[in-house]
């Protein structure tokens, strides 16, 4: 299951339903692995740390709100 970028985007454009599937169940897995994150960071009681970090790998600051 390693698809290229190029053949992704090149079901995309065509409208192809593979492209939407694999979509669905990358972005299902993206959010699975971020809430297992979060909770672990919970448990650890490290989520200042978590947040920190997340922001940091997008190359963004933490917003006052959160930091908070």
């Amino acid at each position: 299951t390693n698809f290229t970028r190029a053949y992704l985007y090149h079901l995309d454009k065509c409208g192809e339903m593979l492209g939407a599937m694999l979509g669905t169940i990358h972005n299902l897995r993206y959010y699975q692995r971020l809430m297992q994150m979060m909770r672990d960071a919970l448990e650890n009681d490290s989520f200042d740390d978590f947040v920190q970090d997340f922001y940091a790998r997008r190359g963004l600051e933490v917003p006052l709100l959160i930091e908070q």
